[in-house]
């Protein structure tokens, strides 16, 4: 999704990633599970939207 993502949706998924994310001692730590949950509900809703927007399509 990133790859082939909007602007939009590459800043949203940067800024999922980096709110997550804190770095303490020289070390980086990026907490994963907000990071996926989240990004795995936007991948659902993209899935949705581009199934609707598809069956809108066919439809006319």
């Amino acid at each position: 999704m990133f790859l082939n993502g909007t602007v939009e949706d590459k800043r949203f998924i940067s800024q999922t990633v980096i709110s997550n994310s804190s770095y303490y001692d020289g070390k980086l730590d990026v907490e994963l599970h907000p990071v996926f949950d989240t990004l795995f509900r936007l991948s659902r809703i993209h899935e949705q939207n581009c199934k609707l927007t598809h069956s809108i399509m066919s439809f006319n």
